[in-house]
């Protein structure tokens, strides 16, 4: 039996979300409700709960205190607030304790929409070690250079937003934290924010000062630890299979938002590597020497040593920190999209072919591992040719 707790002090607040959650349960989930911080954490106490939905503002204990609480009792917890949007020191506080961070007044339908993602993901990962490893993640790991480069700018007199979101671009950690952030429905941007400058410019220079100098949300990682995996090649990949992803959902028609959707999804897809480098590391080195070993692709290293893929971890962590959909089923199923439910053209499938075609590239790996079962599903089984050549021609013109 899985549990889902909702924390609110308002009982004209609290029916109608009651309603919207169980409109989404099935039968494995049970729905619990306290009416104050204190209420809650007792039953906490007592057993813990899968998801917790807690009101920001309670007269009793701060949102705030109550999911810290939550967070470092039990880790594996999916923690959603919601608060009042103009409550900028909330949203800011939040980040450490909330996955995702909803608007009041808490429309029933957004609420359902987010437990709805939230509880799919929940199939992605079937080992709690892993569940418990990804839901305790609050940032992650950034290149020391890049940091001390985005801290010089912040710090300068007049920083400049797009030499910031420059620095950013550079590095997985800090582009994934900074897009969660601009990109929560606590700030209800009408649109995808896809460039780590508009996230800037959107956010202002002294949230995104407030995030990086007060709330110390990048972690940095020890070169020397790191022997048999490369940052700066996981940036290189993670880039190039954006850009491609980019380029063949224009090839295919998509518009400028979904183009931009491909390309975050193709700079994002890889993240899982760097919460199990950091997080599972004697394990990860495991299964980049089983890799060598024996030849075989690293994601099916990653299965026979881990258990699963960091596809599914980096599917996992994008969802729990509230990205589009389309961008968590592409970092979810990049290597076998087959696996997901998607049955057209759109970043997943952009995503898949461009991270084949770069490899093929970069390290001339066998195209053998595109899915061409997938492919055939979204009725493009004979295009993958033509997406080559548009490729190469691209790259050979540049």
């Amino acid at each position: 039996m899985q549990s889902i707790l909702l924390v609110d002090p308002h009982q004209d607040v609290a029916i109608p979300l009651q309603s919207a959650i169980r409109a989404v349960l099935g039968p494995e989930w049970e729905l619990c409700f306290a009416n104050s911080g204190n209420a809650a954490w007792a039953m906490v106490q007592k057993s813990p709960f899968d998801v917790v939905v807690v009101n920001w503002s309670m007269p009793d204990m701060p949102g705030s205190e109550l999911l810290f609480k939550i967070m470092h009792r039990n880790p594996e917890t999916i923690r959603i607030a919601f608060s009042d949007q103009r409550d900028e020191g909330a949203m800011m506080r939040s980040l450490g304790a909330a996955h995702q961070h909803l608007v009041k007044p808490l429309a029933p339908a957004a609420l359902r929409d987010s437990l709805s993602r939230v509880i799919m993901l929940r199939s992605l990962l079937s080992n709690s070690r892993l569940e418990r490893l990804v839901a305790n993640v609050l940032s992650l790991p950034s290149v020391p250079d890049l940091y001390l480069e985005l801290l010089k700018e912040l710090r300068s007199k007049e920083p400049s937003v797009s030499r910031i979101g420059e620095i950013v671009m550079r590095d997985i950690g800090m582009c994934t934290k900074l897009l969660q952030f601009a990109n929560s429905a606590f700030f209800g941007h009408a649109s995808t924010v896809t460039d780590p400058a508009e996230a800037v410019a959107f956010l202002g220079l002294e949230n995104v000062k407030g995030l990086v100098l007060s709330l110390q949300i990048f972690s940095l990682y020890e070169r020397s630890k790191f022997k048999n995996f490369s940052f700066a090649e996981l940036w290189s990949h993670s880039w190039g299979t954006a850009t491609i992803a980019r380029q063949l959902a224009e090839f295919e028609g998509s518009n400028q938002a979904e183009a931009n959707e491909a390309f975050i999804a193709g700079l994002l897809h890889d993240v899982g590597k760097l919460v199990l480098a950091t997080g599972l590391q004697s394990t990860f080195e495991s299964a980049l020497a089983l890799q060598a070993k024996e030849n075989i692709p690293f994601w099916q290293a990653e299965q026979q040593t881990i258990g699963c893929t960091h596809a599914e971890v980096g599917g996992y962590l994008l969802g729990l920190w509230g990205f589009p959909p389309d961008v968590v089923e592409a970092a979810a199923f990049h290597h076998v999209p087959s696996k997901s439910r998607v049955d057209k053209f759109g970043p997943l499938a952009a995503v898949h072919v461009a991270n084949v075609l770069h490899h093929a590239q970069a390290r001339g790996t066998a195209e053998s591992q595109l899915d061409f079962n997938f492919l055939s599903r979204i009725g493009m089984s004979d295009r993958f040719d033509i997406w080559k050549k548009e490729i190469s021609g691209s790259a050979e013109s540049q």
